[in-house]
């Protein structure tokens, strides 16, 4: 017989729960995420002091990981909207198709990463909770102050038979019933719930950040030394690889010492990596085109052109492959690029999975970049902050600067058709039918093969802005010959 507390016996008490469709009724699942808000408010300080002992980060960078907490929640909240819901309930009963019906997965089991464990949790069952799953969360037994928390603030607000939570990870029976959301990339092969797509995070995506000539150096550089000294440089979207123009790479190097050492707060040298001693970062001159200044193969990841707040900026040869993993928390990758084609051709051609790319460019050229480089999301000349906290969005789903999860991901379509057009129904009418449909498509438009393409309009205007001054001038000259003539003889 199973214990009270086993993962078994609490996946049957969410089970039933689930079944009953408790959390079918939308006052109760804003009313939980009314209280949960509430909660989380009137406990400012317990919380951000767990979170800042649990990820060693400081208070200010705990209290930006609540603030986006509270938004998520703030955010499904506010999209829980009776009027919307009843009217797509009733669209049957008045003889109207529901095409845009969506059904809530039942039963949701959330596996979380180690990183921002708070929001990482959190964010996904505020999802569910806005789609009125029910779920069953694995927190580990630790010495972290973060699960306990949790443990005490789910009590205190869900029921227990709508939200359990387990310890160890269930069998792959309770798993094959749930829609599984797995933040460690350890469940990818593990059964799920067939009708529901897994929310599958990677544990270390690729992010890569390109600078062109065009972009703002100093907004780059701001970009990202953020990334990597934000959360002590662990964070899942931290700037991995910055492929930069090598017409901007020695400026972009200096510019990034100075943020570094600047929002580093304190260290506002540069250290030569041979020579050990400090330089201003106005002084220092990194130099990404030949050797750099202090250079050493540094374990074989590249030659280390200086450390500021302990982050290594490392150069990379272009003829080295780029690695598809992330690198360690305290080291910033630089590669030169001679144009955006190189940039692409880097990418693609070495099959880089890549889950987030940052642009550093003028929108015309981001435009082309984002056209060709194959990635889950693209952010242009910014790198936002919530962004960097928590898990990596799941393989598969549309990405929101706003919410790490959204509502639909824990549902799936249920379209309802009442209305018919009647012609399929009527009988001998399938010659008509079949004749209807043989009609022809409207044309596609496209100019034809002899007419003028891009090319040569191109060609045409260019010679009209060139050639047409000096034919102004030319018929205005034989006009004025001509009048004088026959003034003359006049």
């Amino acid at each position: 017989m199973a214990s009270p507390n086993s993962t078994g016996a609490v996946f049957a008490q969410v089970k039933a729960t689930a079944t009953e469709n408790r959390l079918r009724d939308l006052w109760h699942r804003k009313k939980q995420l009314l209280s949960f808000h509430t909660l989380l408010t009137k406990n400012v300080g317990e919380v951000t002091q767990a979170l800042s002992t649990d990820d060693a980060i400081s208070q200010s960078e705990a209290q930006r990981v609540l603030a986006v907490t509270l938004l998520e929640i703030t955010t499904h909240y506010d999209s829980l909207n009776l009027k919307k819901e009843l009217k797509s309930e009733y669209r049957v009963k008045w003889g109207k198709d529901n095409e845009d019906r969506r059904i809530r997965a039942p039963l949701v089991y959330i596996s979380s990463c180690d990183f921002n464990l708070f929001y990482s949790v959190l964010s996904a069952l505020s999802a569910a909770t806005a789609a009125g799953s029910c779920c069953l969360i694995k927190l580990e037994n630790s010495l972290q102050t973060s699960p306990a928390l949790l443990r005490k603030y789910l009590a205190q607000v869900y029921d227990p038979e709508a939200v359990g939570i387990t310890t160890t990870t269930p069998d792959a029976s309770i798993l094959a019933q749930c829609l599984v959301v797995d933040q460690t990339g350890e469940l990818k092969d593990a059964p799920g719930n067939r009708r529901f797509k897994a929310l599958t995070s990677s544990p270390h995506p690729m992010a890569v950040a390109v600078v062109d000539r065009t972009a703002d150096i100093g907004a780059a550089a701001r970009g990202l030394a953020q990334s990597r000294l934000l959360f002590a440089g662990r964070s899942t979207q931290a700037i991995d690889l910055v492929l930069v123009n090598d017409f901007v790479a020695d400026d972009l190097a200096a510019r990034l010492a100075e943020e570094l050492a600047r929002q580093s707060g304190g260290k506002q040298g540069v250290v030569d990596n041979s020579a050990g001693h400090k330089k201003s970062p106005h002084q220092e001159k990194a130099r990404l085109g030949g050797e750099p200044n202090g250079s050493s193969n540094d374990g074989g990841r590249g030659q280390t052109l200086y450390e500021v707040a302990g982050v290594s900026v490392v150069k990379i040869g272009a003829d080295r492959k780029i690695r598809d993993k992330k690198t360690a928390p305290g080291v910033i990758a630089l590669s030169t690029i001679t144009s955006l084609d190189d940039a692409i051709d880097r990418l693609e051609d070495q099959g880089v999975q890549l889950n987030t790319l940052y642009l550093f460019a003028k929108l015309n050229e981001a435009r082309y970049l984002s056209q060709f480089i194959s990635t889950d999301v693209t952010i242009v000349n910014h790198i936002p902050l919530s962004y960097l906290v928590g898990p990596a969005a799941p393989w598969g789903c549309a990405v929101s600067c706003r919410t790490r999860y959204s509502r639909a991901m824990f549902e799936i379509p249920s379209p309802q058709f009442v209305s018919s057009s009647g012609k399929e129904e009527e009988e001998g009418s399938a010659s008509r039918l079949l004749e209807e449909a043989s009609g022809p498509l409207k044309p596609t438009r496209q100019p034809e093969g002899g007419a003028m393409g891009f090319f040569d309009v191109a060609v045409g205007v260019g010679a009209l802005v060139y050639l047409l001054p000096s034919v102004a001038l030319t018929l205005g000259a034989v006009s004025v010959a001509a009048y004088k003539a026959y003034g003359m003889f006049g």
